[in-house]
């Protein structure tokens, strides 16, 4: 079985629907449409596309298509603790992990989306209650990083 070559940057982006000549569309799209997007896996699919494409290129060297679930667990992750948690250490006295557990919980929100999505049915939701679910997902996921960061905090 051959493997398909990682798409250029620009092919991300136009698989996206990114149009990369229109800045003003390309921004709108970014931090606008993605809020509406029926579905929170799909959400993620089209917030901050910068870094999106350098972890589609991890989850692809990880092995993404051979085990969607555990490249994406391993995605999210690394991208809680390395884009967000890992750059909060001058400013705290040890290293936390709330980031880390946020991203986890919103790894399993959007695999569970990504399951339910032929139920929900959430392309006849409107673009304001699905920016409500996502903006919510985000929410939850905070929240519950916030709370198992602290306990894991006690332990440490």
């Amino acid at each position: 079985m051959t493997e398909r070559p990682v798409p250029s940057f620009e092919e991300y982006l136009r698989q996206r629907g990114f149009d990369v000549r229109a800045r003003g569309a390309f921004v709108r799209r970014m931090f606008v449409t993605a809020w509406g997007e029926p579905g929170f896996h799909r959400f993620w699919r089209l917030w901050n596309p910068l870094y999106g494409y350098a972890l589609f290129r991890l989850y692809v060297a990880i092995g993404g298509a051979r085990r969607p679930l555990v490249a994406s667990f391993v995605v999210f992750v690394a991208c809680g603790f390395f884009l967000h948690d890992l750059w909060l250490v001058p400013t705290r006295a040890k290293l936390g992990f709330n980031t880390t557990l946020a991203f986890a919980v919103f790894w399993a929100l959007a695999s569970l989306s990504r399951v339910l999505a032929p139920r929900l049915k959430q392309e006849t939701w409107g673009r304001r209650v699905n920016a409500l679910v996502n903006a919510g997902c985000i929410g939850v996921g905070l929240t519950v990083g916030a709370a198992l960061g602290s306990l894991l905090s006690r332990w440490l």
